[in-house]
């Protein structure tokens, strides 16, 4: 994320954090070499404690966030690593449900660059700034005693940062067309890269994949000795309402019959995904790590996952979603039909201009859209604001195009005149700007802490 990194009470750790972002100008570099070295040189601390892995298109955080709220709710020490960040750096780092305080950010920095600057000095290529970060997790989930990690990857799986680790569970949540400049071309190359997290032995759990990256999925399960363990096959979660405080639901997996549960997350997309936390679960239950029936329930009622379906306010409604490629535009757009019916809606965009824009818009087609606000990303790769605009008027809609302050108050403006619903979506870089106008927002809730 190009905005600045938080500012908090050490300029020293402020600086280092500058540092990081700076790194991000060497782009994306595949291998795990370097990762490993880094790893190495902080005593591999990533094999201190057990570790969900999780990858995906979609879906992959919400799945994190819930198995880290169900985890913690049982009493287990969590770790939950993810990406990006919203606002502040912190939030990829959670310990029981909350960011990490600066000071413990700082020496976690401290370490691992004194690790990465041996390794320079030894003749390899300084770490980016994601396997820094990962180094980061690794090294202080093992310094705060975490008992099990959520590990999110960055994107892929093969070549990602993450996955020098020695995965309990993997985690494929569901493929789509996305980062294909990195990925490769085709659902069945993207799902060759995310299969790449699948360890020998142990137990993969799938969402619901299209039939070229299940098959690819499949044979790499296989080759790695593995059965793959299906969501929709092995639990059944029924949607029985969605209302704006979430889903009601209907939950059995060949282990117990759960019955009504309640999830705080919006769209029906979330039984899926729910499904394949429950799967994982079970996964867990079979190598002797079983989750209380009250820890589910409990996670699953207060998990937080900031800018997916996130409400912002609701005078007027205003609805927060990181929307970001078609899949996700489409899920947004379902969930709006659910919760908004024939109301009129206001949308607010915008979108980095490597994204399918065209397919994002084209799934919001059939909303009753009163007025569409194009603006800029604040992210180098952004789309233009003119641009976006010109292509959301292909789509038939009132546009116009406006900075984001301007685009924000005119978006309540107009909301508020019409009894229309503002919804916000197109990135999480937008998400994030949007945020940081309203911090009180990212607040995070963790789930009580039950009985070990």
């Amino acid at each position: 994320m190009k905005s600045a990194p938080d500012r908090g009470p050490s300029s020293a750790l402020a600086e280092a954090i500058e540092r990081m972002f700076q790194r991000r100008t060497a782009g994306i570099q595949p291998g795990l070499d370097i990762i490993r070295d880094l790893a190495a040189r902080l005593g591999d601390p990533q094999h201190a404690f057990a570790v969900i892995h999780v990858a995906g298109t979609n879906g992959k955080g919400s799945v994190a966030a819930m198995l880290a709220a169900i985890l913690t709710s049982a009493g287990l020490r969590t770790g939950l690593y993810t990406s990006p960040h919203l606002v502040r750096f912190n939030e990829r780092f959670l310990l029981d449900g909350q960011p990490v305080a600066d000071d413990v950010l700082g020496r976690w920095l401290a370490a691992v660059e004194a690790a990465d600057g041996a390794g320079v000095a030894a003749g390899r290529r300084p770490a980016t700034f994601f396997e820094l970060a990962t180094a980061m997790a690794f090294y202080g989930f093992r310094e705060q005693a975490v008992q099990i990690a959520v590990i999110e990857t960055g994107m892929g799986g093969r070549w990602d940062a993450t996955n020098i680790v020695r995965s309990l569970v993997s985690v494929i949540t569901q493929i789509d067309l996305d980062h294909q400049e990195y990925l490769g071309p085709d659902l069945a190359s993207i799902a060759g890269e995310k299969a790449g997290i699948i360890k020998p032995g142990r137990p993969v759990v799938l969402g619901a994949l299209p039939p070229e990256a299940d098959e690819v999925v499949t044979a790499a399960a296989r080759a790695a000795g593995v059965r793959p363990l299906r969501a929709p096959d092995g639990v059944t979660v029924r949607l029985r309402d969605q209302t704006e405080a979430g889903l009601r639901l209907e939950a059995e997996t060949p282990g117990r019959r759960l019955g009504t549960l309640r999830l705080a997350l919006l769209g029906r997309y979330q039984a899926a995904n729910c499904a394949v936390v429950l799967t994982a679960l079970e996964a867990l239950a079979a190598q002797g790590l079983e989750v209380p029936e009250e820890a589910i329930r409990e996670g699953l009622e207060r998990v937080r996952w900031p800018a997916r379906c996130q409400w912002l306010g609701h005078a007027p409604p205003v609805l927060l979603d990181g929307a970001h490629n078609p899949s996700g535009a489409r899920a947004l757009a379902q969930t709006l039909r659910d919760i908004a019916g024939k109301r009129p809606v206001v949308l607010l965009l915008g979108v980095l201009a490597d994204k399918d824009v065209d397919g994002i818009l084209r799934a919001w087609q059939g909303l009753s859209v009163g007025l569409a606000l194009a603006t800029d990303v604040p992210n180098e790769r952004g789309l233009p604001r003119d641009q976006l605009a010109a292509r959301a008027r292909v789509r038939g809609w009132p546009v116009e195009g406006l900075p984001l302050a301007a685009a924000w108050t005119r978006g309540v403006e107009e909301a508020t005149r019409t009894g229309a619903m503002l919804v916000i979506a197109g990135s999480l870089y937008l998400a994030g700007a949007i945020l940081a106008r309203q911090p009180e927002a990212l607040v995070f809730r963790a789930p009580a802490r039950g009985a070990s």
